[in-house]
């Protein structure tokens, strides 16, 4: 995900090897329907962000995957306008939308392994992530909705769970994910990480926490 992302990367100065992106970066602009090369110094690089939007909650809880999906752009619209004055500036030519559901899946998976230990939970991202199962992508991720929960300044990304009672009777543990979590409107990603296998507030306890019974 390096591409989509360089950009942001560069401007808040989280690309570690600069030498490996050489002096220049070059991208393509599209002019009379011909495909034009626009070559920058990399400190001169417009800055700007593309993530998808999901319209639609996991499948798993009945959501339709991956349609109506969209990418957003976020960026200084000074820079942008000046951009697409010489042509259509190919921001991303191609976004792979099964790399991104994969990233986003083993940010969840880490979490949810780490805060509640890999013995509480049957994991369901393992074959997503290793690209075993990509249909598995619409299935375990979708949209969070936004939720009210604030921005805090200078923060990179938020990334919390919350559990959900199934009808059989599982315990479903849900990771909320928004990226680059600074920027206004950035879309809120909800993955289902798996299934408790032990008592919720068993797995809480060593973190100091208590569920909360609903209407409390």
């Amino acid at each position: 995900m390096r591409g989509p992302f360089l950009s942001h990367r560069l401007a808040m100065g989280l690309v570690n090897n600069l030498g490996d992106l050489g002096d220049t970066i070059s991208m393509p602009v599209i002019k009379d329907g011909i495909e034009l090369r626009k070559t920058f110094p990399i400190s001169k690089y417009p800055k700007f962000l593309v993530l998808p939007q999901l319209f639609e909650k996991p499948g798993i809880f009945g959501g339709k995957p991956f349609t109506n999906v969209t990418t957003s752009i976020w960026g200084n619209e000074e820079e942008l306008r000046a951009l697409n004055s010489e042509g259509n500036a190919a921001l991303v030519q191609e976004f792979k939308m099964d790399y991104f559901v994969r990233v986003l899946a083993k940010i969840a998976h880490g979490f949810v392994a780490g805060h509640c230990r890999l013995e509480n939970f049957e994991p369901l991202l393992p074959k997503l992530i290793l690209g075993e199962d990509l249909s598995l992508g619409g299935y375990l991720v979708g949209n969070w909705g936004e939720d009210g929960m604030p921005r805090v300044p200078n923060l990179l990304h938020q990334v919390g769970a919350a559990f959900s009672d199934q009808p059989d009777g599982r315990v479903i543990v849900n990771v909320r994910i928004r990226l680059f979590a600074e920027l206004q409107y950035t879309p809120v990603y909800r993955v289902v990480a798996g299934f408790l296998t032990k008592p919720l507030d068993h797995v809480l306890a060593p973190l100091g926490l208590q569920a909360v019974p609903p209407g409390s």
